[in-house]
């Protein structure tokens, strides 16, 4: 049955007056809290959203992970259902920062920049920037980056990571299919591709130049428009099959010719529904 918000805000209210003075929750149990307000955030108002947020962000500790993921999904649904508020209570940030001491928790505590004014903003980046100084935390640096939190021209951040995915990326691809599908050692690779087509970077930078040792399906997706086709392999594709990545290579008349040849000699259902959806004219 539906609710109203009329109806649901005796609810809502029993429900911020119980997160107030809960200690028995697990973090399971908030997690279904954390459902609730993503899907039905539009019956909350926007100051019980507030007062929910200054609830959990002072019912967390240091070295406790209880509360880490209601702060992500409560931002979120703020951000989702009122838009245009904005936190301007630096001492709730700050009360954040000083409960925020590993990467993990971190990587939940960045999406209140969505909910964030100007100043709270700089204050959480700035104690993000500290980190990185300390040490360069790439996994949340991507998070950063990803959702569109982080400039990647600032700072010579992403030249480290370019050092980092450089090292970490091994064979990536290793060329190979199985039943079909592409064979992968990690996805280091893979995943730097998605996020270049993400920040729309120059495929000609100059900091892409310091990717070295990269094999041919390497070059391909680091820069498919400058690619030399002659050593292209439609199956490629494959190892290719993502949203963002796939949409970057659309409109290259090498690929499409190349995916029909192969088609025409070897019939794969995923390659032709590729073909159908992104590369036919």
């Amino acid at each position: 049955m539906e609710l109203s918000k009329t109806l649901f805000a005796s609810l809502s209210n029993i429900i911020i007056k119980f997160l107030k003075v809960e200690d028995d929750l697990s973090w399971y149990n908030l997690k279904e809290v954390g459902q609730l307000i993503s899907y039905k955030g539009y019956l909350f108002s926007e100051d019980q959203f507030v007062e929910l947020l200054k609830i959990i962000i002072n019912k967390d500790k240091t070295y406790n992970n209880k509360y880490e993921q209601l702060i992500k999904e409560t931002s979120l649904a703020l951000y989702k259902f009122y838009p245009s508020k904005k936190i301007s209570n630096k001492n709730i940030v700050k009360k954040l920062v000083a409960n925020t001491e590993s990467v993990s928790k971190w990587r939940s505590v960045i999406f209140t920049l969505k909910i964030l004014d100007k100043e709270c903003s700089k204050i959480l980046m700035k104690e993000i920037e500290y980190l990185f100084e300390s040490k360069m935390e790439f996994v949340l640096y991507e998070d950063l980056l990803r959702n569109n939190f982080y400039d990647y021209r600032k700072k010579d951040y992403f030249e480290r990571y370019i050092d980092y995915i450089n090292q970490m990326k091994r064979k990536g691809f290793k060329g190979e299919f199985y039943n079909g599908k592409p064979v992968f050692n990690d996805y280091y690779y893979f995943h730097f591709i998605i996020l270049l087509n993400l920040i729309e970077i120059d495929r000609n930078s100059k900091v892409l130049k310091k990717l070295t040792n990269l094999s041919e399906y390497e070059k391909w997706l680091l820069n498919p428009k400058e690619f030399n086709y002659s050593n292209f392999d439609a199956k490629w594709i494959l190892a290719a099959d993502n949203i963002y990545i796939l949409k970057s290579l659309q409109n290259i008349s090498d690929i499409s010719i190349a995916i029909e040849i192969e088609l025409r000699k070897e019939f794969n259902s995923r390659l032709s529904q590729i073909y159908y959806e992104y590369f036919q004219e």
